[in-house]
């Protein structure tokens, strides 16, 4: 179930490289970074690639469509997910 939340900072987007894959790079154009106080909804996390890492990301939904991906630890909010 998506949660809706405000962001407390800038945060870098991310797009899947391929629509079944699970890697992870940059997203470009005027959504590459949400802007601090803008309201998203989230989905549940889940673990895709960016960076040769494991990252934990979050999608943020438009729509009930996923829009972009952020990680969870760039989003300065840590109890969100304890």
């Amino acid at each position: 179930m998506p949660r809706r939340i405000t962001l407390p900072k800038d945060v870098r987007s991310f797009q899947k490289t391929s629509p079944n894959g699970s890697n992870l790079m940059r997203s470009s154009g005027p959504r590459a970074v949400l802007p601090k106080g803008f309201p998203v909804d989230i989905g549940e996390p889940v673990t895709l690639i960016y960076d040769h890492k494991d990252q934990i990301v979050v999608p943020v939904l438009e729509r009930g469509h996923v829009m972009c991906y952020v990680i969870v630890n760039e989003l300065g909010l840590p109890e969100l997910f304890n």
